[in-house]
């Protein structure tokens, strides 16, 4: 199964900061037989006693129905992503972290030739079809495939460039990431 990715709608209400106040909410809709994925509830610093219940999945007449009598709605400004890959060993957890300098270069060198290689696999029509990627705040936006590659090339220039400042505010030494640099001089 490769990764999917999909938008989902939430379901929110406000209640009252007190003890069974989400308790009434979750019963409602688990008795009607809805299967919730994510539960988050907040109080509201503008409005002490009060909070808000943000759920998902809502689906079903019965479940929907359950959930407006008493008093979720779905969220109009808010949505969220559902994420779904294969269940494999070392998938939806962050990889170890590699034990020495080596570990790590061999690690990096890998992604690369890696992603290289997913590069390489596309053709060039396939380069040129859309994908979905963040365009503002909670919007996704089509972007040409060989335009997102040019904009992940991008932030890894940025981020080397943070790493390099960094570096200097700490007093290491700047490695030679473009060419030389006043550490690394190539004379």
């Amino acid at each position: 199964m490769p990764v999917s990715v999909s938008k989902v709608d939430i379901w929110t209400a406000e209640i009252s900061d007190q003890a069974g106040a989400l308790d009434r909410i979750l019963s409602a809709v688990a008795n009607a037989g809805g299967n919730l994925e994510c539960v988050i509830g907040r109080r509201n610093p503008a409005k002490p006693g009060s909070g808000h219940v943000y759920l998902t999945p809502i689906k079903g007449a019965k479940v929907q129905k359950a959930a407006r009598d008493v008093g979720l709605s779905l969220a109009a400004n808010i949505s969220t992503l559902r994420v779904e890959m294969p269940n494999k060993p070392g998938q939806g957890q962050m990889p170890q972290a590699p034990a020495d300098w080596e570990d790590l270069l061999a690690a990096i060198e890998k992604a690369h030739t890696d992603y290289r290689a997913v590069v390489e696999s596309f053709s060039d029509a396939q380069l040129m079809e859309n994908v979905k990627f963040f365009s503002a705040p909670k919007t996704m936006g089509d972007y040409q495939r060989i335009g997102f590659m040019w904009f992940l090339l991008s932030d890894q220039i940025h981020h080397r460039g943070q790493f390099s400042i960094y570096s200097r505010m700490a007093d290491g030494k700047v490695p030679s990431i473009y060419g030389p640099s006043a550490d690394e001089p190539w004379t």
